[in-house]
């Protein structure tokens, strides 16, 4: 699936407490949208430096082969990425 897949995150710079919400994309070899999985998506497979999961941090899948997650900022930074 990583091929075809992607991490974004909403914005390109952030100040330290500021929500941060990722998205990450899965699609299989084909290109087709990959639902169902969102307790394969953790701290191993998707990072976000300088940042940390809300309290309430567990992917939500959204039925469409994305999924989303709210981190907060722990330092203020510009063109920021989760990997």
């Amino acid at each position: 699936m990583q091929v075809n897949s992607s991490v974004t995150v909403d914005n390109s710079t952030y100040t330290a407490g500021s929500d941060i919400t990722v998205t990450v994309t899965l699609k299989d070899a084909e290109g087709n949208a990959v639902s169902g999985q969102a307790s394969a998506l953790t701290q191993d497979t998707v990072t976000v430096p300088n940042a940390t999961p809300k309290a309430s941090g567990n992917w939500v899948d959204n039925g469409d082969g994305t999924y989303t997650k709210t981190y907060v900022a722990n330092t203020a930074g510009s063109n920021l990425q989760a990997e």
